[in-house]
C-alpha cells in the first residue's frame, strides 16, 4: 500500500512539472515591447523621434566625394614589415631600431570596403537575403577623418533614414532606469519598418567604457554607457528570436570613435569587437592623398586650374591635418564673392596658410595610439616570442605559456 501511494506522488510531481512546461509554452516570442511604443502608431513615433532629433535630415554627400590617392607602395610596405619581424634581436646594449610600419589602408581601399559591405547589402534586398554583408560597422578615426561623411554617404546611396543615437545628442531625452530601453527599442522599431536605415552612434568608445565615470558626471549628464545594455539585447542578442532586427532587415549600425583606446579594460574592449563585425580604419591623408584633396576642394570652390606648384607646397605644409581640415579651410577662404573677383585678384596660396595655421592638428602621440590600436584590431601585435602582460615577473616554464 505505502508503494501505491509513493507512485500516486510521483505521478502528482509529473503532473505540476507538465503544467509548468505548458505555461513556459504560452510566453510571446521575441523582446519585450514598452506600452508606451506599442500604444503609439509608426507616425506618432517619428514624429516623437523627429522631434527629439533622434531622427534627423543628413545631407547628400557620396562615396565618390571621399578622395584621396591609392598606396602604389603599400605591397612592398607590408613585405619589409614581415621582413623586419623576422629578424634576429639586437645584441645587448645596442639599441633596436624602430620597426617599419604597415601600410595605412588606401582612400580607394576604403570606398570599397564600404561600397561592397554596407552600401550594397543596404540598397538591395535580394543581395541581403542570399548575402548579409554586415549589420555594424565600427569607423576609427581621427577627428575630422571623414567617419560621419562616410555615414551620411551610405544613407545617401541607399535613400535610408538616418537616426542619431551619439550620447551627447540623446543626453536628457528617454530618462529613467526604463529610458534607455525605450529609445532603443522606438529607434530600433521604426529602422525597421522604414527600411533601409542607418543608425549612428558616434563617441562609441564612452558607450562600451565600463564604470559610472568620474566624481560629479551626473551634473554633466546622463552616463554614456546608459545604451549600451539594450544595444546588447535587441541587436545582438545570443537567441535570435530575442533581437529585435533579423538578419535579413537592412538596417546598419555605424560606430565611430576617435580615441578607441578608452576602452582599455579587455572585457570592453572584447565585447565591442564582437559587436562591430566590421572594422574600417581611417588614417591622416598621405602626400598623394592632400594633393588630390586640395586640388578637388579648390575646383569645386570655383578655381577651375590651380597652380600645380601651389597645390604642391600646400599638400607639403599640410602634413598631420585631417582630411577634413583641408575641406573646411577651402570652404571658408574661398566664398562666392571671392571667386566672382578672380578675373581682378588671382588665386593665391597665401590666402589659404593663415586659415590653415588656425586648424588644430593631428599630434604624433594621437595619430601613434590609433594606429597601435588598429594594429591590434588586426591581431598583428603579438609576436611569438612576447611574453603575456599577466605572467610579467614570472619565469621559467610560466612565461612562454601564452602566446
Amino acid at each position: 500500500g505505502k508503494g501505491k501511494k509513493g507512485k500516486g506522488k510521483k505521478g502528482k510531481g509529473k503532473k505540476g512539472k507538465g503544467k509548468k512546461a505548458k505555461g513556459k509554452k504560452g510566453k510571446p516570442k521575441g523582446p519585450k515591447e514598452p506600452k508606451d511604443i506599442a500604444s503609439k502608431t509608426l507616425d506618432q513615433l517619428y514624429r516623437d523621434l523627429v522631434h527629439k532629433e533622434i531622427a534627423q535630415k543628413h545631407p547628400k554627400v557620396h562615396v565618390s566625394d571621399f578622395v584621396g590617392s591609392f598606396l602604389y607602395l603599400g605591397r612592398a610596405m607590408e613585405k619589409l614589415a614581415d621582413a623586419a619581424e623576422k629578424l634576429p634581436p639586437p645584441e645587448e646594449g645596442v639599441a633596436a631600431p624602430d620597426p617599419p610600419k604597415r601600410p595605412d589602408p588606401a582612400v580607394p581601399q576604403i570606398r570599397q570596403a564600404i561600397t561592397e559591405s554596407c552600401i550594397w547589402p543596404l540598397g538591395e534586398q535580394e543581395l541581403k537575403n542570399h548575402w548579409s554583408g554586415v549589420k555594424s560597422l565600427l569607423l576609427v578615426g581621427a577627428k575630422g577623418s571623414g567617419k560621419r561623411m562616410l555615414a551620411h554617404a551610405i544613407a545617401t546611396e541607399t535613400g535610408a533614414n538616418f537616426f542619431d543615437l551619439t550620447p551627447s545628442n540623446t543626453n536628457g531625452k528617454y530618462p529613467g532606469k526604463k529610458g534607455p530601453y525605450e529609445m532603443l527599442f522606438a529607434t530600433l522599431k521604426l529602422a525597421k519598418a522604414y527600411q533601409p536605415s542607418v543608425v549612428w552612434i558616434g563617441d562609441v568608445d564612452t558607450v562600451f567604457k565600463s564604470g559610472k565615470g568620474k566624481k560629479g558626471a551626473k551634473a554633466a549628464g546622463d552616463p554614456p554607457n546608459r545604451i549600451l545594455k539594450p544595444l546588447k539585447e535587441l541587436v545582438d542578442h545570443k537567441s535570435e528570436k530575442k533581437r529585435l532586427l533579423a538578419h535579413t532587415d537592412r538596417v546598419l549600425i555605424v560606430g565611430a570613435t576617435a580615441a578607441p583606446h578608452n576602452v582599455d579594460k579587455s572585457k570592453d574592449y572584447n565585447a565591442m569587437m564582437t559587436f562591430f563585425k566590421k572594422v574600417v580604419f581611417l588614417p591622416l591623408p598621405d602626400y598623394p592623398s592632400r594633393y588630390v584633396q586640395w586640388e578637388e576642394a579648390l575646383k569645386r570652390a570655383g578655381i577651375p586650374r590651380p597652380p600645380a606648384n601651389d597645390v604642391q607646397t600646400l599638400a607639403r605644409i599640410s602634413e598631420h591635418y585631417t582630411s577634413g581640415s583641408i575641406m573646411r579651410v577651402v570652404r571658408r577662404s574661398i566664398t562666392q564673392r571671392r571667386v566672382d573677383r578672380l578675373d581682378r585678384k588671382p588665386f593665391s596660396m597665401n590666402e589659404l596658410i593663415a586659415p590653415l595655421a588656425k586648424e588644430m592638428p593631428i599630434y604624433h602621440q594621437e595619430d601613434k595610439a590609433l594606429y597601435d590600436w588598429y594594429i591590434k584590431s588586426l591581431g598583428l601585435d603579438v609576436k611569438p616570442a612576447e611574453v603575456d602582460p599577466k605572467a610579467k615577473g614570472k619565469k621559467g616554464k610560466d612565461a612562454p605559456k601564452k602566446k
